[in-house]
C-alpha cells in the first residue's frame, strides 16, 4: 500500500520503479523514479481499487518496513493499529488497512492545496474457507471500510478465468463513483468489458474530476 500512496504523492517509487509490468505511464518523464501524480486539482475525488486473489505473505521485516512507512507519511506519529476481531484476525499486523484509513482522511498529496484523500474500494477474488483464507478476508473488509469504500468477494470460478463477476462489482464501483462525481471519464466502460479475462491481483487507481463550487456574495 506504500507503492499506492507513493503514486498518489507523486514521490520517488520503492518498488514500481524498473519492474518489467510497470505502467511507464506512471512515472515523471523529467523524474523517472518518481510517480507523476494523478491528482492534478484541488477540487478532484480520487479512488483506487484493490483486486485481491490470495492471502498476503509479507514477512516480518516487510511489515516492518511499512509501519515505518507509514509514521513517516504520519509526520512521525506512529499509527494505531486497527483491531481485527477474532478468530479470523491472523493478519491484524498487515498494515493495508491503516494505510486505507490514513489515505482516506489524510493529505495524500501536499503538492496541491487542501487535503487530497483516496477512497479504497476492495475486490476479493475466490476467497477461501481456511484460516489464512478468512484472515486474509478480515483484513481486506478492514481495508475496505478504514478507506471508506466497499468490499466484494467475488468468484472467478476454479481456475480464475472467469471474470464475469469481477466485470459485475467494477460496475458497482463506477457507477457509485458517477454518483458522487457529475464528470466521470466514460473510458470505465472499456475497463468493464476487459475485466472478463483480466489478471487478478492489482491496484487500479481512478483519479476523477468534479468542478469547484465557489460561494457568492
Amino acid at each position: 500500500m506504500y507503492e499506492s500512496y507513493a503514486y498518489w504523492a507523486g514521490i520517488e517509487a520503492r518498488s514500481g520503479y524498473g519492474k518489467v509490468k510497470r505502467d511507464v505511464a506512471a512515472f515523471d518523464p523529467a523524474s523517472p523514479r518518481e510517480y507523476l501524480s494523478p491528482i492534478v486539482d484541488a477540487c478532484q475525488k480520487n479512488f483506487q481499487i484493490i483486486i485481491s486473489n490470495g492471502p498476503a505473505t509479507d514477512n516480518s521485516s516487510s511489515l516492518a518496513k511499512a509501519q515505518a512507512l507509514l509514521t513517516g507519511i504520519q509526520n512521525n506519529s506512529a499509527p494505531t493499529q486497527i483491531n481485527i476481531p477474532a478468530p479470523d484476525d491472523g493478519m491484524e499486523n498487515n498494515w493495508a488497512d491503516e494505510y486505507a484509513r490514513y489515505m482516506s482522511s489524510g493529505d495524500c498529496n501536499p503538492n496541491i492545496a487542501g487535503t487530497q484523500r483516496v477512497v479504497t474500494y476492495v475486490i476479493e477474488v475466490n476467497p477461501g474457507t481456511n484460516k489464512s483464507d478468512r484472515a486474509m478476508t478480515a483484513l481486506m473488509n478492514s481495508t475496505a471500510t478504514s478507506g471508506k469504500g466497499r468490499y466484494f468477494a467475488v468468484s472467478a470460478g476454479a481456475d480464475g478465468t472467469d471474470g464475469t463477476q469481477i466485470a459485475a462489482a467494477l460496475q458497482s464501483i463506477f457507477t457509485e463513483i458517477q454518483a458522487v462525481n457529475s464528470v466521470f471519464a466514460s473510458r470505465c466502460t472499456a475497463a468493464i468489458r476487459s475485466a472478463a479475462t483480466m489478471p487478478v491481483a492489482a491496484i487500479a487507481s481512478i483519479p476523477s474530476m468534479r468542478a469547484c463550487r465557489t460561494a457568492s456574495t
